[in-house]
């Protein structure tokens, strides 16, 4: 039997145990409770709004692209198609979702005297288009089956603000090429990202139209969108395709791009909330040891008798050092078990309630976004306990001064 964990297990039973400590103890397990709650929460508040984010980065802007060196250095006008057994390539690798082509076009909206800059998407029905769905706010995306290229356009919140347009409305699209040229187009649906830099030129319509204004045919496009399956990191499988197709991507003056690429502010932006993370768990982590520091030190010297009475029988400072680390460990233990279940509990009902809500305007979503981690959780747990304990060592070094003659003498 394990002498020490046994006494530090009936101290720890006793209900009179801690007569004149009992507060500070109780305290002590709070804060550290309130300690890992809050830092679990950080941890999955975090982890949600990076993986809310980078979804809807993704969504609009797939985690990859292929785009036409030529047509993106302005010294070609004339649409791409990737070769066919490239495309066959990827689509048969087992990481890859799916690839769909699309093109982009700058363009102004005009509504009577209103203008709008805006840069237009074009899709058709290969796209995945349960994103976009999922962002639409009123109306619905255009129809891409229809035997001829739709006049129909979807257009964010913000530009459907500025040019004080709404669905069905009718609007002329200018399009920035030589000679000029203007279509006119029929809202259908108004769309919602929350991420100011992209609303305030999103619009999406039909692939064919812009192919048409493009005088291209039906199998040139600018670019290639590649989705990945989940579990694949895609920025870092990026780096992998053209070798995938022996070299079929850039032997074919195309070039790829991922969304660090394309959004590096955004997702820098993302990085420091990391930084600003780990100063907080740092920080809480030593209020915790701390408190423990000073919670057992009260404990030993309220307990010196019994100290000392235990060392006249024989027990060596080494043992009685053990016993109170391991009281440490059973009152961390308490206190970071209500934290767990309370950050669970908090977590689990603004994941699926949604009771805080956010500015979106300037927090890109509507409320506070929930990712629980269990990974993290169980590695936090460890981590916390590990440097509590580890920081009671110091003050167990105080037994090594009780002289069980003169504590018992004194007694």
């Amino acid at each position: 039997m394990n002498i020490e964990l046994y006494i530090a297990r009936r101290i720890l039973g006793s209900k009179n145990s801690y007569s004149t400590t009992g507060a500070i103890t109780r305290i002590a397990q709070i804060g550290i409770a309130a300690g890992i709650c809050v830092m679990l929460l950080s941890i999955f508040i975090t982890s949600g709004f990076k993986a809310q984010i980078i979804e809807t980065l993704s969504g609009i802007s797939t985690p990859v692209t292929i785009h036409h060196t030529a047509i993106a250095q302005g010294q070609s006008t004339k649409g791409k198609a990737l070769p066919q057994n490239v495309i066959d390539k990827l689509r048969a690798n087992e990481s890859i979702q799916n690839i769909f082509p699309s093109i982009t076009k700058g363009a102004i909206l005009k509504k009577e005297t209103e203008l709008n800059g805006v840069i237009i998407t074009g899709l058709d029905s290969t796209a995945p288009l349960n994103f976009y769905q999922s962002k639409i706010i009123e109306g619905a995306l255009p129809n891409f089956n229809t035997t001829q290229p739709s006049s129909q356009i979807v257009i964010s919140r913000t530009i459907a603000q500025r040019l004080n347009v709404a669905v069905g409305d009718r609007l002329n699209a200018y399009f920035i090429q030589e000679p000029p040229r203007v279509r006119p187009l029929t809202v259908c649906g108004i769309i919602q990202t929350n991420i100011a830099e992209i609303d305030e030129s999103l619009a999406i319509c039909d692939l064919r139209t812009l192919q048409r204004v493009n005088n291209w045919d039906s199998i040139q496009y600018d670019t290639y969108n590649i989705t990945f399956k989940s579990g694949v990191n895609a920025i870092d499988y990026a780096y992998e395709l053209d070798f995938i197709t022996d070299n079929g991507i850039s032997g074919n003056g195309w070039y790829i791009s991922t969304i660090e690429d394309k959004q590096p502010e955004i997702l820098d932006w993302l990085e420091l909330l990391d930084m600003n993370v780990w100063v907080i768990l740092i920080l809480l982590s030593f209020v915790a040891g701390f408190n423990m520091v000073s919670s057992l030190l009260i404990l030993i010297l309220e307990r010196t008798t019994f100290v000392g009475i235990m060392k006249s029988v024989g027990m060596t400072n080494v043992d009685m050092r053990r016993v109170f680390l391991w009281i440490s460990a059973g009152l961390i233990g308490r206190g970071m078990l209500w934290g767990n279940i309370v950050a669970l509990i908090i977590a689990t009902i603004q994941h699926y309630l949604h009771i805080i809500k956010l500015d979106a305007t300037v927090y890109y979503m509507n409320y506070v976004p929930i990712n629980i981690e269990f990974d993290s959780l169980i590695l936090l747990n460890i981590g916390v306990l590990a440097v509590t304990l580890f920081m009671m060592i110091v003050p167990t070094m105080i037994i090594s001064k009780i002289e069980p003659i003169k504590v018992i003498r004194f007694e």
